[in-house]
């Protein structure tokens, strides 16, 4: 394995060296994000939290491991680029924590995203312990067939030269990469669902405010269409971020080869704002972790009152 990989890496793009840069760029930037809001979030956990917010907990928990692992990454290219290719247990711990992190947050941001679509949009609520059993089986799937993987010796460099991922043309890699694949599509279309779904639920409740208590029909749509709007900027974002990958997982699966190191660079750089841009998800669609995170960091909440001013100035 460490001969091949050492070909890949003396072949590599010459997109490496950026990407390494990027990597350690985001990960300055998100681990620091990521460890605030995780600090501040956990503080909520004092007293009885619902199932939503044990969720975003697991998405904080991997958003900064990976943001940290960013770091990691763009150093050690930087300092030794051969390090990587050279050893076995560091690009299977590569593959493992990296791409496994990335795509564990992207998961459990669409079973957060179902987790509140059944509840806003049909009522349903289900309890903490399902949710914990979901999470922990995607979990333990995902660590079952990585192992099966690093014993089937099916994790390679890729052609980008800077981390390894499972190989297309491997067993276990094939059965790696169709596993991403569905989980992340069932991500996808759960998140879209339930955004697009939350929106409509809004403006519904604006009009039933509007018709039973008489609120002036204008003020009440421009307060509805404000937050549809910011929902569906999000849904938006998420889509771009995650929407990348998910083609090249799915050209990987078909032609059996590894992506162009083009593709690979810009849908990592597009999968490396996941963490920063999943701490501003959270906290716009979840009061308490922002009041949790100003009332943790005071400073934050004079930034908070200029942009509530400015959104009441301006709606």
């Amino acid at each position: 394995m460490s001969l091949s990989n050492y070909e890949l890496y003396l072949q590599r793009s010459s997109l490496a060296l950026p990407m390494a840069i990027a990597f350690l760029i985001f990960g300055l930037i998100g681990a620091p994000i990521t460890l605030m809001l995780l600090r501040s979030t956990l503080k909520l956990f004092k007293k009885p939290t619902g199932p939503h917010m044990t969720i975003c907990l697991g998405i904080l928990i991997f958003d900064f491991t990976t943001a940290c692992i960013f770091i990691v990454m763009g150093l050690s290219y930087i300092i030794d680029g051969e390090a990587l290719p050279l050893s076995k247990w560091y690009c299977n711990f590569n593959d493992l924590i990296y791409v496994g992190g990335t795509f564990l947050s992207i998961w459990y941001v669409g079973l957060m995203s179902f987790e509140r679509g059944l509840q806003i949009i049909h009522g349903i609520s289900l309890s903490k312990k399902v949710w914990i059993i979901v999470m922990l089986a995607e979990l333990l799937f995902f660590l079952v067939i990585n192992i099966i993987c690093f014993a089937y010796d099916n994790v390679r460099l890729v052609h980008l030269g800077i981390y390894c991922m499972a190989a297309p043309e491997k067993t276990f890699g094939k059965v790696i990469l169709y596993s991403y694949f569905i989980l992340s599509c069932a991500s996808v279309l759960v998140t879209i669902y339930s955004y697009i779904g939350i929106a409509i639920m809004l403006r519904k409740r604006a009009l039933d405010l509007y018709y039973s208590l008489n609120i002036d029909r204008e003020t009440a749509l421009k307060r509805a269409n404000r937050t549809i709007i910011k929902v569906l900027v999000l849904l938006l974002s998420y889509l771009v971020l995650n929407g990348l990958e998910t083609i090249n997982v799915v050209i990987e699966i078909i032609t059996e080869l590894n992506r162009s190191p083009l593709s690979d660079f810009i849908s990592n750089c597009l999968l490396n704002l996941n963490p920063i841009f999943n701490s501003i998800l959270l906290i716009q669609l979840h009061d308490s972790v922002k009041a949790s995170l100003v009332e943790t960091y005071p400073l934050l909440s004079k930034i908070s009152y200029v942009t509530e001013f400015t959104e009441r100035n301006t709606a």
